[in-house]
């Protein structure tokens, strides 16, 4: 709860709106259009019920500020509008409502797109903040708005976890359907590396161990030599076996191919083919 905490209040956050959307430019200048118009909205809103004094640019950066680092990053933003929401109250402290009308416009996008976002556990640490925001604005005035206003916002953060949690899920199956597909691409090289390796490998310890039967009157050093290679051969093949296994299904150990039975002595036998269904089958 402390890391999630620490991720909500002061880390740094890269969560972005319309990270994945096709059209997400203009989804961004929609946001962009809309805050200029809620912060317009605000900024008029406090003139006209306040003597000029200075303070309608602060309301204006807050509002307008708060849906340009929604861009970035929505736990920003919700930082941003938690703040403005308090400092709005004290402005505007001839409002009996906690929040107004250009103020719901301002902070209803803020908890949808926290919700609609991150985990659970973010929702609630900043379901937690923001009640106690909404009450700290309250107890400036009247806390008789307080139950009321708390409850819709939550309602609404709630709402925005549940309407994302569909996306969430859809992003988990696609990530595992990939995964999955990964596997089965790398399952299927490592069948061809083994076919081919292996019947060109078993070629060359054949023709090895044949060499004595093949060419007569060779010498023991030139036997030597063939028997030698052919070990060199089958060692390659293991190893082989043993380093494709990597790109096998994990948890699942490759099991040994069957080995063709080479001749050892100074009699030709027949070798079967290479590699054989067994082998072929050995991934399933």
């Amino acid at each position: 709860m402390i890391r999630t905490l620490l991720q909500v209040v002061p880390l740094r956050d890269r969560t972005r709106v319309f990270a994945d959307f096709r059209h997400r430019r203009s989804a961004w200048a929609a946001v962009v259009l809309y805050g200029l118009v809620v912060a317009t909205a605000q900024s008029v809103e406090y003139a006209s019920n306040n003597d000029p004094d200075g303070w309608w640019p602060l309301l204006f950066a807050l509002v307008g500020g708060t849906f340009a680092l929604m861009l970035r990053s929505t736990l920003a933003a919700w930082r941003l509008a938690t703040a403005g929401l308090v400092a709005t109250r004290l402005l505007l402290d001839s409002e009996p409502a906690i929040l107004g009308p250009t103020s719901w416009c301002w902070y209803i996008p803020v908890m949808l797109a926290v919700g609609m976002i991150h985990s659970g556990r973010v929702v609630v640490a900043v379901g937690l903040l923001t009640s106690a925001a909404v009450f700290l604005a309250g107890a400036l005035g009247d806390l008789d708005h307080f139950p009321a206003t708390i409850g819709t916002l939550l309602i609404l953060l709630l709402l925005g976890y549940a309407f994302g949690a569909r996306g969430r899920a859809e992003q988990r199956f696609h990530d595992e359907r990939d995964a999955k597909a990964a596997l089965e691409e790398r399952a299927r090289i490592a069948r061809e590396m083994h076919d081919v390796v292996a019947h060109h490998m078993s070629m060359v310890v054949v023709r090895c161990e044949t060499a004595p039967c093949r060419l007569p009157g060779l010498p023991d050093g030139a036997r030597r030599e063939f028997a030698e290679l052919g070990e060199a051969a089958r060692a390659a093949i293991t190893d082989m076996q043993r380093l494709l296994g990597c790109c096998g299904p994990p948890g699942r150990a490759p099991t040994a191919c069957p080995s063709p039975v080479w001749p050892t002595s100074g009699r030709c036998t027949p070798t079967p083919s290479w590699p054989t269904p067994r082998c072929r089958a050995r991934w399933g």
